[in-house]
C-alpha cells in the first residue's frame, strides 16, 4: 500500500477519533480528543504537504517545488472508467474530409493538440496564431471556413475582441460562420458571455474528445455532403501498414494515464503532443523572465498559456502552479509573484529536460535512415502546400522529411521545421524556392 494512501486512511482514524470524543458523555474524553484528533491529523497533512514541497528548503519564503514522478511501466493495461470508457469503445468518428476549419491559438502546443484531434476526421484544417490573422482570413472571404475555433485569452487581441470584429465586418459569412471559444477557463457565467460576444459554443481546455465531437457534429457537419469513414473491412492503405508498438511513457511530472485519457489512448497523437511541447514550451517559459509591473498583464497571459501545455500533457502539478500564479498576476499580486516564479521556471525547465531527454531515448531506440540530401520532389510539394496554406500536405511531407537523417542539407529540414512551427508559410515557400533555383 503506498504512503499516500496509508495517510489518508490515518486522516480517516483521526477525523473519527473527534467524533468519537465529541459523542462521549465524558467531558476530559471530550477534551483531549478533539486536540489530539487535530494535532495527530496535522502532522499526517504535514506529511502529504511534504511530497509535495521540500519543507526543508524553505526559506524567506522561498518554496522549492519538487515535480511528482509517475512510474508507468506498462501502459497497455490503461482504460477507462464508467460510462465514459464504455462510450470511447463505441466510439467512430465522421468523415468530415469536406469541411475546412481554422483554429486560432497562440500557443503552438494547444495548436498541434487541436489539429491533431480534428484532422482524426479528416477535415483540412488551419492554424494562426493571433486573432488578426482570422480576421485577415475572414474579411478576405478565402479560404471558407465551416466553422472557427477561437481561443479565449492571447496577447494582443484576445479571442472575444477577435470575435467582435469578425461579427463587425458586415458581410454574410463573416456573421454566420461558426464561431468556438477554446477556454482554460470554464467556470460558471463564461458560457453565457462567450454567447453574448458572438459565440457559438465553447469548448474547454484540455479538449475532451466526446465534447469536441459533439461541437463538430452541430457546427461542422453537413449531412448533405457526408461519407461514411472507411471501416476494418473497407478498402484503407492505413490498414495494411504494420502496427506500431505503444512505447512505455516515464517522464518526471507527466501523468501519462491523464495524458493518454485526453486523446482516447491514441498514443501517436500523445506522442506528437510532448514532441511539440518540448519544442515551444522553451520560448514561453523565456517570455515568463524578468517579470515587472507594467509587464503583469502580459505575464499572466503567458502563464495562462502554459496552464494549458500542461494540462495536454498531463502533466497536472505544473498545471496547477501555472493555475497559481496565473490567479497571482490577474489579481496584480507582483509581490507573490516573484517570490514563485524562479522556482515555478526551474521546475518548468526540468519538466522539459525530462520530457526531451525521455524522446531522445525513445528516438535512439528507432534509428532514422542515413540519406544524402532531402528529396527534392518532396521540398517541391512542401513549397506548394505552403503557397496554398495546406496544413494536411504540410505535415506530410514534413513527415517524412523528418524521417531521415542527411549527409548534407540537414540544416535546412530543422530550419523548415521552426519556420513552419511559426506558421511563416510564405517564408518557407521562398527558401524552398531559393534552394530549387540552385539546382538549375
Amino acid at each position: 500500500m503506498s504512503s499516500i494512501r496509508i495517510k489518508v486512511i490515518l486522516i480517516i482514524v483521526a477525523v473519527v477519533a473527534v467524533v468519537a470524543a465529541a459523542s462521549t458523555s465524558t467531558g476530559m474524553f471530550f477534551l483531549l480528543g478533539i486536540p489530539a484528533a487535530i494535532f495527530f491529523s496535522g502532522i499526517i497533512l504535514l506529511g502529504i504537504v511534504n511530497d509535495v514541497l521540500d519543507i526543508s528548503k524553505i526559506e524567506s519564503g522561498k518554496h522549492t517545488l519538487t515535480p511528482v514522478e509517475y512510474d508507468m511501466t506498462s501502459l497497455r493495461s490503461f482504460h477507462y472508467t464508467g460510462k465514459k470508457r464504455r462510450a470511447i469503445e463505441k466510439f467512430a468518428r465522421i468523415d468530415l474530409r469536406y469541411a475546412r476549419v481554422l483554429v486560432v491559438d497562440d500557443v503552438q502546443t494547444n495548436l498541434d493538440v487541436a489539429a491533431g484531434l480534428m484532422r482524426k476526421y479528416k477535415m483540412q484544417v488551419d492554424c494562426v496564431t493571433d486573432g488578426q490573422e482570422a480576421i485577415d482570413r475572414v474579411k478576405r472571404g478565402a479560404p471558407v471556413y465551416n466553422a472557427i475555433f477561437m481561443d479565449h485569452m492571447m496577447p494582443g487581441m484576445d479571442g472575444v475582441e477577435a470575435t467582435k470584429a469578425i461579427r463587425a465586418i458586415g458581410t454574410e459569412y463573416a456573421g454566420t460562420v461558426p464561431i468556438i471559444a477554446l477556454t482554460a477557463n470554464a467556470i460558471a457565467g463564461n458560457e453565457q458571455m462567450f454567447f453574448g460576444c458572438g459565440f457559438q459554443a465553447f469548448l474547454p481546455k484540455p479538449i475532451d474528445i466526446m465534447r469536441l465531437d459533439s461541437i463538430l457534429k452541430q457546427w461542422v457537419r453537413d449531412k448533405f455532403r457526408e461519407e461514411p469513414l472507411l471501416t476494418a473491412s473497407s478498402s484503407n492503405p492505413e490498414e495494411d501498414l504494420p502496427a506500431l508498438e505503444m512505447p512505455v511513457f516515464k517522464i518526471p511530472g507527466v501523468d501519462a494515464n491523464k495524458g493518454l485519457s485526453i486523446y482516447g489512448e491514441d498514443w501517436e497523437i500523445y506522442l506528437s503532443v510532448l514532441r511539440s511541447y518540448a519544442a515551444n514550451t522553451p520560448a514561453i517559459i523565456d517570455r515568463l523572465r524578468n517579470v515587472t509591473e507594467e509587464t503583469l498583464p502580459d505575464y499572466a497571459i503567458d502563464v495562462h498559456g502554459l496552464k494549458g501545455a500542461n494540462g495536454n500533457i498531463g502533466a497536472e502539478y505544473a498545471r496547477k502552479a501555472a493555475e497559481n500564479l496565473e490567479a497571482m498576476a490577474k489579481a496584480g499580486n507582483l509581490a507573490e509573484v516573484l517570490d514563485l516564479n524562479e522556482i515555478f521556471l526551474n521546475s518548468a525547465e526540468n519538466l522539459v529536460t525530462g520530457i526531451q531527454n525521455w524522446l531522445e531515448e525513445l528516438d535512439a531506440k528507432c534509428p532514422k535512415l542515413q540519406l544524402y540530401a532531402p528529396d527534392r520532389a518532396l521540398l517541391d510539394n512542401l513549397r506548394q502546400s505552403c503557397e496554398k496554406f495546406d496544413m494536411d500536405g504540410i505535415d506530410k511531407i514534413m513527415d517524412e522529411l523528418e524521417s531521415a537523417n542527411y549527409d548534407t542539407d540537414g540544416s535546412l529540414v530543422t530550419w523548415l521545421r521552426e519556420k513552419i512551427d511559426e506558421l511563416d508559410f510564405p517564408t518557407v515557400a521562398a527558401r524552398i524556392a531559393e534552394y530549387e533555383e540552385g539546382f538549375r
